[in-house]
């Protein structure tokens, strides 16, 4: 679990707790790492802010560059408990949990043509990404009202030739169907952190596991080393035996090697 400046943040599903893969610490208030995510999984931020802390902070959470839950926790309401952060709350405290969605690929004619380069490149840079961003705030009261949110979706297509620009995107991250869950109440803060140089940052970079496995964050199934050993000891008797040729044995054992036996002695 990513820890950073006294606060703990992880993802997890309905599996438990996603594994934090190849956690860098980018600089001294951003932290980064990668988990593993499978299309249709719903998905959950779970945080913890360390009751030391005695300042007011707002925390966001952002899903493939979209803001969709913004919160203010207060320093004299700290007691070290978990916070969920399961999706996007929406006017009448609808909540829409997150959930991991297809990529859809389109056609060149399909894409946005008013983006250009440096937009898209942003757009693709921050899909595949959960962010949770804390920033130290002034408390100024309570407002009266309702959130005013009407139920935005993130992007879930992306133009092929646009895809190259990614980091080997295999899918987003959507909103389920609603379900009704507490009405919020909404405040009013001056945050003294920028968004720039926020308190803390933490982006999980979700990706399948053929993806983490391209990007040498995991590594790839080892072969069977059993499986080429019975192989090369078959092979080598059928050769003793006059059923193949010295070619032949030759060929077949260079592409053994290959498959993983490089030093196999052939007896």
């Amino acid at each position: 679990m990513p820890e950073l400046s006294g606060i703990c943040v992880h993802v997890a599903s309905e599996q438990g707790e996603l594994q934090d893969l190849k956690v860098t610490y980018e600089n001294e208030y951003t932290v980064s790492c990668y988990i593993e995510s499978v299309v249709g999984a719903q998905f959950l931020v779970d945080y913890c802010i360390d009751p030391e802390l005695d300042e007011d902070v707002t925390v966001k959470t952002a899903v493939d560059g979209t803001d969709h839950d913004y919160t203010l926790d207060r320093s004299n309401d700290r007691d070290g408990r978990i916070h969920h952060v399961e999706g996007r709350l929406e006017r009448g405290g609808v909540l829409r949990p997150f959930c991991f969605a297809p990529l859809t690929q389109i056609d060149e004619e399909d894409g946005d043509m008013d983006m250009d380069f440096e937009q898209r490149e942003d757009v693709l840079s921050s899909l595949g990404t959960i962010e949770l961003i804390v920033r130290r705030c002034a408390y100024r009261g309570h407002v009266d009202g309702d959130l005013d949110r009407l139920g935005h979706e993130t992007n879930s297509k992306v133009r092929e030739k646009d895809l190259k620009l990614g980091d080997h995107m295999s899918h987003v991250a959507g909103l389920s169907p609603p379900k009704k869950t507490r009405k919020v109440s909404l405040h009013s803060v001056i945050e003294t952190d920028t968004l720039q140089h926020p308190y803390a940052r933490f982006i999980f970079r979700y990706r399948s596991r053929s993806n983490l496995e391209s990007l040498s964050v995991v590594d790839a199934p080892v072969a069977d080393v059993l499986f080429f050993e019975q192989a090369a000891r078959r092979l080598s008797y059928l050769h003793m035996n006059g059923e193949i040729s010295d070619y032949d044995y030759e060929n077949a054992s260079k592409n053994l090697s290959t498959m993983g036996i490089d030093d196999m002695v052939w007896t």
